[in-house]
């Protein structure tokens, strides 16, 4: 039973294990699917830095958010804390207004937790104010939420 279960739903779980940057080769995933977005809507994309980073939840704020939600809180330390992997990524994207805007965009929309800690877009040329002829660059701080489970 089992194995027809994971037999029938093989496409479903691929699907959503997409959601999850997943090691190194998720990472390079992640990173070379922002540079190929940024070429596919016009835009010369560049990733600038990538950090990653750990945050330990402080055990007081983890008692007030379960105070919060009506769950009682654990007052026993625990031998290993949970802790939560972000990515840090700086990418900018070169191009008409329009390339950038809908590069911003699809940050934005990227199917991972994510946040957009910094974004500035600035003119570099002048032209004709029509968008077209001119170049404009766009710089974006992200923060990226990583799920991989880590070995100890």
């Amino acid at each position: 039973a089992m194995k027809k279960f994971l037999d029938e739903t093989t496409r479903e779980r691929a699907e959503i294990e997409n959601y999850f940057v997943q090691g190194d080769e998720g990472k390079l995933k992640l990173l070379t699917g922002l540079e190929e977005a940024g070429r596919r809507l016009g835009a010369t994309t560049t990733v600038v830095s990538v950090i990653e980073r750990e945050v330990v939840p402080s055990k007081k704020k983890s008692a007030a958010r379960a105070t919060q939600v009506g769950l009682l809180a654990e007052t026993t330390p625990s031998a290993k804390k949970p802790t939560t992997s972000f990515f840090d990524i700086t990418v900018t994207a070169r191009g008409s207004f329009n390339a950038v805007y809908r590069f911003m965009h699809t940050l934005e929309t990227l199917p991972f937790i994510i946040t957009v800690n910094q974004s500035n877009v600035r003119l570099l040329s002048d032209g004709p104010r029509d968008g077209k002829n001119t170049t404009w660059e766009g710089s974006f701080q992200i923060s990226v939420q990583n799920f991989t489970k880590k070995t100890p």
